[in-house]
């Protein structure tokens, strides 16, 4: 059942929804649905959020009822509010009440996801005036939970019509990561299962970077080809783990290093080596992932 938030809980998600960059799903009564970053929301005064230049699949929205959802640290929130059209896109008030969604936590698949992960990251821009600059931004990712990415990976998690290719790119992978380095010295490289798989899915890949693999040492993350990334960029990320009370959250920030990038058409998964983390979160994560935590 759903549980609604409290006046002070509201507050805060809606704060954070505001000023961050999250995905957030609209859906119509009809059940058509569209998918928009909360970056591009403005207030246009108290709980009044406008859509600028909206896409035309929400332009198609307006006038009637419509379910807002998103996450908030790897929870599944929503609310219903009516859509109306005003000048240069739409606009709906966020209604007192905002639930939590049994059974929609997480990740990108609707399954519960044991993770947040908020991306820290810079992007090259260039001003009306043609000066270039970086652009310092921050994205929720999504969690795929159906990866199930705090696993141990397995060759039997790779779909059966993409392993011929697959084998032939972790192969060739494999030689090229682990050239100079004694055999007996070669690292464990099963993270590689996750990425090619990911980049070698069929769909489109989403506008936000997914979550496909973590554990104390690496996060591989899968992207389209327009996100801003090369081998050797740093990054940096807060993983967030939902804990039993009194804890409640348990937060760890880490930097990483994107050491390989496998790429197939549009999509590509990023494959980062922590390069700055504390020992105790270090030893959380390992426990984290071999369920002890």
């Amino acid at each position: 059942m759903s549980a609604e938030l409290s006046e002070i809980e509201r507050n805060i998600v809606f704060d954070y929804l505001i000023r961050g960059r999250v995905p957030v799903e609209i859906c119509s009564r009809s059940g058509k649905c569209a998918t928009v970053m909360s970056d591009k929301f403005s207030i246009a005064e108290k709980n009044v959020m406008v859509l600028l230049a909206p896409p035309d699949d929400v332009v198609s929205m307006a006038g009637s009822g419509v379910s807002v959802r998103f996450s908030y640290m790897g929870v599944a929130l929503s609310f219903c509010a009516e859509m109306r059209m005003v000048e240069g896109g739409v606009s709906f008030v966020v209604p007192p009440v905002v639930t939590r969604e049994a059974g929609r936590d997480g990740g990108a698949d609707g399954k519960e996801s044991p993770f947040s992960v908020l991306l820290f990251y810079e992007s090259p821009s260039v001003s009306d005036d043609g000066t270039e600059f970086v652009n310092k931004r921050d994205v929720e990712c999504a969690v795929r939970s159906d990866y199930g990415p705090l696993n141990s990976p397995s060759w039997a998690d790779m779909p059966e019509e993409m392993k011929e290719r697959a084998s032939g790119i972790i192969r060739d992978t494999v030689r090229d990561m682990d050239g100079g380095i004694p055999h007996s010295s070669r690292p464990n490289r099963m993270f590689l299962i996750p990425a090619v798989r990911y980049a070698l899915e069929s769909s489109p890949p989403p506008e936000i970077p997914e979550v496909v693999f973590l554990n104390h040492e690496r996060i591989v993350l899968g992207v389209s080809d327009s996100f801003p990334a090369g081998e050797g960029d740093e990054f940096a990320a807060w993983i967030s783990f939902p804990m039993k009370r009194p804890l409640n959250e348990r937060k760890v920030y880490v930097s990483f290093l994107v050491e390989r990038i496998v790429a197939s058409g549009c999509r590509r998964a990023l494959v980062g080596r922590f390069s700055s983390i504390k020992l105790e979160d270090i030893r959380f994560l390992y426990e984290f992932s071999c369920g002890k935590s």
